[in-house]
């Protein structure tokens, strides 16, 4: 693709806030449902900033068979496994 075009699911990943489930491929390129924990933009240049977003490989649930830092249950993996990753990191998907 010529540079500076954008990818189909542009506009989704642009749009990912605190609280959404996605799916996210780990280091180990496991793909697990994942919740999105915090996001943060920052300018890198004049004009241009960088999304990114903290991902928790894990999904709040009441039926949870473990608990975080704060009494929530959850399935999944710990908040030792959280990352941040670039919104446009191919990791990440709807």
């Amino acid at each position: 693709m010529p540079f500076g075009t954008k990818t189909q699911d542009y506009d989704w990943r642009m749009s990912i806030k605190t609280g959404d489930i996605i799916d996210a491929c780990d280091t180990s390129n496991a793909w697990y449902n994942a919740t999105v924990l915090d996001v943060s933009t920052q300018e890198m240049e004049e004009g241009h900033k960088f999304k990114q977003a903290l991902i928790g490989y894990r999904v709040y649930n009441d039926h949870g068979d473990k608990f975080d830092a704060d009494g929530r249950k959850f399935f999944g993996w710990s908040s030792q496994y959280d990352e941040w990753l670039s919104v446009t990191n191919p990791r990440i998907r709807p």
